[in-house]
C-alpha cells in the first residue's frame, strides 16, 4: 500500500493546477459517489531509497555508530502502474480495490544485518505478470475481537493473485554497476519463477490486540483467513555473472503446494520487548492448518508430501487449545558477531505429521511408500536458540547458523507403511495392511551450527549451494521403542556425547 500513496502521490502532483469553483447544494445533491472513485496512477520513471533500517536505538533520535539493526539499502522500484476503485460501504467501511497492476523491477541491492557494513547479499523481484483476473482488496473495518459489541479499527485483506508470476533473485558477493539502471555486474545467484493457479488469501485480518499477554502490551495481531490454490517455484537454479555476464545457470528443479487449509484459530502476533540491553521483537505464533500435497520435482520426476498437518499445540481436546508459542527476535552487533537472534519458548505441544510419502511422474500416479510423524515436540519450559550472524563485510563467505535445544526436549516419532482406503485426511485404514515403528525421545546437550555460502564451482561447472558443518553435537534416550501392529516395546536406545567436528555439503544441479 506505500507503494500505492507514493505512486498516486506523484501522480496527482504532477497535475496542472486549475482554478475552482462553488457547487451550490441543489447541484451537489445530483451527484451521486456511490460507487466510489476510481484513481490511475502511473510512475513513468524509478524511484529509489537510499536506505530503510530497523535498529534498537534507544530512541533518543540519534543513529548511533554501534546500533544492532537490520539495514536495506539501495533500493529501486521500476515504472509501474495500477488501477485503485475508493468506496465507502454503508457500515463505515473503507474499501480500496487494487487492480491492473503493471509492476516495474524491484531491487534490494544491499541486505546488512548487525550494522550496515555486513552484507546478506541483495534481492531482486522482476518480470512481475500480473493476471487480470486478480486484484488486491484492503478494508478498514469496524471490527469486534471478542465478539462483544465493542468495536475497533481492522484492516482486512483480500488478495487474489490468480495466475498471476514473477521471477525471484538472490546474489551472493553482489556487486552492481554504477551507470545507467546498475545492472548486475558480479555475483553467485539463486533464481526461480514464482507461478500462482488460483491462489486466493482472503479475510487476512489485522488489528491492535492487548489480551495475548498479561502485562497490558498492545500487539498487532494479524488472524489468518481462508487460503486456497496452488503454488509453484520454477526452475530453481544457480548460476553466476562475471563482469557482467551471465554464466548459463544449472536448474535443479521445480517445488511446489497445493490445497491449503488453515484454521480460522491461527494467527501471528507482533510486539516490541526491552530487558538485557536489548530491543527487539517477539512474535506469537498459533496455527492450525492442513497441505494436500508439497512436492520437489526434477526432470519430471516427484518425490510428493500429501496430507500434511500441521498444529503448534495440540494439547486441548482434539487439538483445539491452539496456545501459541513464542519466538523472541534480538538484531546483535558486538563488534565481531553481527546478525540476528532467536529465542524460542512456550513449545508444549507442536505437532507435524505426513500421510503419504510417494515418488510420482509429474502429477500422475503415485507410487506411495510410507508416512512420518513429529508429534508432541514439548521444550519442557526450556527455551531453543537460533542465530543468523554475517560472516564479513562484504559477505564473501556467507553466513553462519546455528540452532540449539534445550535439555529435556521430548517428542513422539512414528513412521508406518500403512494403507488406507482413500486420500482423505480422515480416511479409514485398511486393516492388516502395513507396519509402524514408534519411539519417545529426549534430547540434550544438543546443538548444530554451519555457514551457507553460493560458491563457483570449480572448471566452470556453475555455482552450488555450500553447507558447511561447523559442529553438530547432542545426545539422546529413545524409549518405548517399538514395531509392527502389537503392543510391546523393543527396549531402550540411549546416544550420549556424539560430536560432529567439521565437514561439509554441497548441492548443485545437474548439467543437462
Amino acid at each position: 500500500m506505500k507503494k500505492i500513496i507514493l505512486t498516486t502521490a506523484v501522480t496527482l502532483a504532477s497535475l496542472p493546477t486549475y482554478s475552482m469553483l462553488a457547487i451550490d447544494d441543489a447541484e451537489l445533491s445530483n451527484i451521486e459517489g456511490r460507487a466510489g472513485i476510481t484513481i490511475e496512477s502511473q510512475l513513468h520513471d524509478t524511484t529509489t531509497i537510499g536506505e530503510v533500517s530497523y535498529t534498537d536505538s534507544d530512541g533518543d533520535g540519534l543513529r548511533h555508530t554501534d546500533s544492532a539493526g537490520i539495514y536495506l539499502s539501495d533500493i529501486s522500484i521500476g515504472a509501474s502502474s495500477s488501477k485503485s476503485t475508493i468506496d465507502v460501504l454503508n457500515d463505515g467501511t473503507l474499501n480500496i480495490n487494487i487492480s491492473d497492476i503493471m509492476q516495474g523491477d524491484v531491487w534490494v541491492r544491499d541486505i546488512a544485518m548487525g550494522d550496515a557494513n555486513t552484507s546478506f547479499g541483495a534481492v531482486g523481484i522482476t518480470n512481475f505478470n500480473y493476471d487480470a483476473a486478480g486484484s488486491y482488496n484492503l478494508r478498514l473495518s469496524p471490527f469486534s475481537p471478542k465478539n462483544d459489541g465493542i468495536k475497533q479499527a481492522a484492516l482486512i485483506f483480500d488478495i487474489d493473485m490468480a495466475s498471476s508470476s514473477f521471477d525471484f533473485t538472490y546474489v551472493d558477493e553482489a556487486e552492481f554497476s554504477l551507470l545507467g539502471e546498475r545492472e548486475l555486474f558480479n555475483g553467485n545467484t539463486i533464481s526461480y519463477t514464482t507461478q500462482f493457479t488460483d491462489f486466493k488469501a482472503l479475510a487476512t485480518t489485522v488489528y491492535a490486540d492487548d489480551s495475548i499477554t498479561d502485562d497490558g502490551r498492545q500487539w498487532i495481531r494479524m488472524d489468518l483467513g481462508s487460503i486456497t490454490g496452488s503454488t509453484r517455484l520454477e526452475n530453481i537454479s544457480f548460476g553466476s555473472v562475471t563482469d557482467g555476464i551471465a554464466a548459463t545457470s544449472q536448474v535443479l528443479g521445480s517445488a511446489g503446494f497445493s490445497g491449503i487449509d488453515i484454521d480460522d484459530s491461527s494467527f501471528i502476533a507482533l510486539s516490541g520487548h526491552a530487558g538485557s540491553g536489548l530491543v527487539g521483537v517477539d512474535l506469537k505464533v498459533a496455527a492450525k492448518a492442513n497441505l494436500d500435497n508439497f512436492y520437489f520435482e526434477t526432470n519430471g520426476n516427484r518425490v510428493n508430501f500429501a496430507n500434511i498437518a500441521i498444529d503448534t499445540d495440540a494439547r486441548g481436546v482434539n487439538g483445539d487449545s491452539n496456545i501459541p508459542f513464542n519466538i523472541s527476535m534480538d538484531t546483535v552487533n558486538n563488534g565481531f558477531r553481527k546478525g540476528l537472534q532467536f529465542a524460542i519458548s512456550d513449545v508444549s505441544g507442536l505437532s507435524a505429521t505426513v500421510r503419504d510419502m510417494s515418488v510420482s511422474q509429474g502429477a500422475g500416479a503415485r507410487d506411495i511408500f510410507g508416512s512420518i510423524g513429529i508429534e508432541n515436540i514439548n521444550f519442557n519450559g526450556g527455551t531453543a536458540e537460533m542465530y543468523v550472524i554475517g560472516r564479513a563485510g562484504s559477505g564473501n563467505t556467507g553466513i553462519e547458523t546455528g540452532f540449539s535445544l534445550p535439555d529435556g526436549t521430548t517428542l513422539d516419532f512414528t513412521i508406518n507403511d500403512f494403507e488406507y482406503e482413500s486420500d482423505l485426511p480422515d480416511a479409514e485404514r485398511v486393516a492388516d495392511k502395513g507396519g509402524e515403528v514408534r519411539a519417545t525421545i529426549e534430547i540434550n546437550d544438543f546443538f548444530v551450527g554451519q555457514t551457507i555460502d553460493v560458491v563457483k564451482l570449480e572448471d566452470s561447472e556453475g555455482a552450488a549451494l555450500k553447507m558447511t558443518f561447523t559442529g553438530m553435537e547432542g545426545s539422546f534416550d529413545v524409549t518405548n521403542f517399538s514395531a509392527g501392529t502389537r503392543a510391546g516395546s523393543f527396549g531402550r536406545i540411549v546416544v550420549d556425547g556424539m560430536q560432529l567436528r567439521r565437514g561439509y555439503l554441497i548441492v548443485d544441479a545437474i548439467g543437462q
